[in-house]
């Protein structure tokens, strides 16, 4: 079978010349045969993009000639390439945001992939994210001093990973590939999306958790203290 591939590498190398037609056959006053052809030479060159692919190889390999695209099929298939309406990202801002490698630096990103009408459900998932990682960098702002939560995960790899995946998709749509790809990636950006919202909900969970054990600690040896020095009514204690 004759790989598509081998059709697109060389659509740029040459153009199908068509047959010219021809209109009359006689003989002139001397005995030579006159073969006309239409004069219309602009019609004589087909664009690579005319042909009909899949008739044109079986016609090949009959031996015959190409076969080209029906001019309603041709039509459409220039309008389905036509790049969509919605708001391009701004991939100079995003990768910037990207590499600064903070909550907020990737607060900002989803921001500018939000601002790319994507499909409802991301959408949504994306306006939640972008309110609960403001929420994470409080609590560890909050807390640092007694609690020191590890997030390098975060920054390395589930943050980065999740955006970067819905950047992928939407050159994926800029470039018309295929159906089945673009609905397998939103998927995949779905299920991505999902557990990053459990992620980060759960280290808030987390940080609040061990920060309140830790102070009540702190609260606890406080009152040790206090109290074996005189200072604490016993009925206040903790």
């Amino acid at each position: 079978m004759i790989e598509k591939q081998f059709w697109i590498n060389v659509k740029e190398a040459w153009i199908v010349a068509a047959q010219p037609k021809i209109t009359n056959v006689h003989d002139d006053s001397e005995g030579a045969t006159d073969f006309s052809v239409p004069d219309d030479s602009e019609d004589m060159e087909v664009s690579f993009d005319d042909i009909d692919f899949d008739r044109s190889v079986e016609s090949v390999i009959s031996g015959g000639d190409f076969v080209m695209k029906d001019r309603q099929d041709h039509v459409a298939a220039k309008e389905q390439t036509v790049a969509p309406s919605r708001p391009a990202l701004d991939t100079a801002a995003f990768e910037q945001k990207m590499g600064q490698r903070t909550l907020q630096g990737y607060t900002e990103a989803a921001r500018l992939l939000l601002h790319c009408e994507l499909p409802e459900e991301i959408k949504g998932l994306y306006e939640e994210l972008i309110l609960r990682l403001p929420v994470l960098q409080d609590a560890v702002t909050k807390f640092e001093g007694v609690y020191q939560t590890d997030l390098d995960q975060f920054y390395d790899y589930y943050i980065p990973e999740t955006l970067q995946l819905t950047s992928a998709y939407l050159e994926y749509l800029d470039a018309g590939i295929g159906e089945d790809i673009v609905n397998e990636t939103e998927k995949e950006i779905l299920d991505a999306l999902k557990q990053l919202l459990i992620a980060v909900n759960d280290k808030v969970d987390e940080i609040y958790k061990f920060a309140s054990i830790e102070i009540k600690a702190k609260a606890k040896a406080l009152e040790s203290l206090m109290s074996q020095d005189g200072y604490v009514d016993p009925k206040f204690k903790l």
